[in-house]
């Protein structure tokens, strides 16, 4: 009869946790038995700007593959501004009144986008030509400001403009971002962040992040990400909650999703990856610390040098206070840093991907829109005092179940009366 007790701890347990980690990924990357899948309409952004090559690589792909795909992102980089919004180009009219809008050039561009596609002077929301980008046309705009700014316009103007015999938008991909989106990243990333900002509309989204090599900086250059394997990667997760023309994916949920570094990867490993249902947990390898100077961070001065900063000559101007990355190869210990609790979550992002030597994991961690969290507020006490006290009553799901068994064992148990 122990034997029996013991069998219902352990099922109780399991069915608590939701069960191992090999089911729950057999859960998220679950490819349909639906028949083939249809085209979907997809709204794409990033926070990176719309001209690097991540980018462009998974919109080439995803055009590839037979998708609707309209691409909607910032004019240059905007790299943690999360879901910000602002104002862009003549917001407020009033001040302008009587003025010629041509004389104001109000909003123009002081600089050439993130990658030189587009010029200084141009205006802050534009459909980029054909003749400026491989893929350009209808298809493609770039507005100055935040990737939520551009997720609104994607939504609201554009997409009901471009998907006119089906204006529902089935996804909104953000990304691949040009580093990871781990733990508490992710509530700074512009990359979620555009990806939340859908989900709140009731959208389903997925943001997708990659690392990159120790030094690379540059995210124009496709040579330094391998963006066609990232967007390869990308379109197997796509598919995986794909079935037929609907995305499985409940409405204002989505997923967060890093890839590993791919340097020294080619398209040929593409079958070798796997993938990991996981959790965003906390720091992940990674710190933000507030600096006097920022010449003492290790890793803004690896930025200067590969950027090809004069630091003598910085110094001269020292102390240029600042925020920086602490980095677990630099100032880190492990993953404690600058205030992070050290990351010991088993099925975190971090360590999942990190803790394969061949760089092989992806990992996929299920998120949803505003700051819901997955498991419900509990009270640590449910008894009265005089300082008062909250009841909160609920049955969790699995608490009937194991109820059920408890009364069954007890019904079996012999009478010695």
């Amino acid at each position: 009869m122990k034997f029996a007790w013991l069998f219902i701890v352990l099922s109780c347990e399991l069915l608590a946790s939701g069960g191992s980690a090999a089911s729950r990924n057999s859960r998220v990357l679950n490819n349909n038995s639906c028949g083939e899948n249809q085209p979907l309409n997809i709204l794409l952004t990033n926070d990176d700007g719309f001209d690097v090559a991540n980018i462009q690589a998974l919109f080439t792909a995803l055009k590839g593959a037979g998708h609707n795909v309209l691409l909607v992102a910032p004019y240059g980089a905007q790299s943690g501004k999360s879901a910000s919004v602002e104002n862009v180009g003549v917001a407020h009219t009033s001040k302008f009144a009587g003025t010629p809008l041509a004389a104001l050039e109000v909003g123009a561009t002081t600089d050439d986008s993130e990658c030189g596609t587009v010029k200084a002077g141009a205006p802050p929301l534009a459909m980029v030509s054909k003749s400026t980008t491989t893929g350009g046309g209808d298809d493609e705009y770039y507005i100055v400001g935040p990737p939520a700014v551009s997720v609104f316009y994607g939504l609201d103007i554009a997409g009901p403009a471009f998907f006119k015999d089906r204006k529902e938008i089935d996804l909104v991909i953000s990304g691949p971002n040009t580093a990871p989106n781990f733990g508490f990243l992710t509530s700074h990333s512009g990359t979620v962040g555009a990806a939340v900002t859908a989900m709140n509309r009731g959208h389903r989204g997925i943001a997708f992040s990659a690392g990159r090599a120790a030094g690379v900086v540059d995210h124009c250059n496709p040579t330094q990400y391998n963006p066609d394997l990232i967007a390869a990667l990308a379109l197997k997760v796509i598919d995986s909650v794909t079935c037929g023309d609907k995305v499985t994916l409940e409405p204002s949920t989505g997923l967060n999703v890093n890839i590993p570094s791919t340097n020294g990867k080619t398209l040929e490993d593409l079958e070798n990856y796997k993938f990991e249902d996981t959790e965003i947990s906390v720091s992940g390898g990674l710190g933000v610390q507030y600096f006097s100077n920022l010449l003492d961070c290790r890793y803004a001065r690896a930025v200067y040098d590969a950027r090809g900063v004069n630091q003598t000559l910085l110094e001269k101007f020292a102390p240029l206070p600042g925020l920086c990355f602490l980095s677990s190869s630099s100032e880190m210990a492990g993953s404690e840093v600058a205030g992070y609790p050290a990351d010991t979550n088993a099925i975190g992002e971090f360590n999942t991907v990190s803790g394969d030597p061949e760089m092989l994991t992806v990992s996929i961690s299920k998120i949803q829109s505003t700051y819901q969290a997955v498991a419900r507020y509990s009270p640590s006490s449910c008894t009265s005092s005089s300082s008062g006290s909250i009841v909160v009553a609920r049955l969790g799901a699995a608490v009937p179940t194991c109820l059920m068994m408890v009364l069954l064992l007890l019904k079996m148990q012999p009478s010695y009366s």
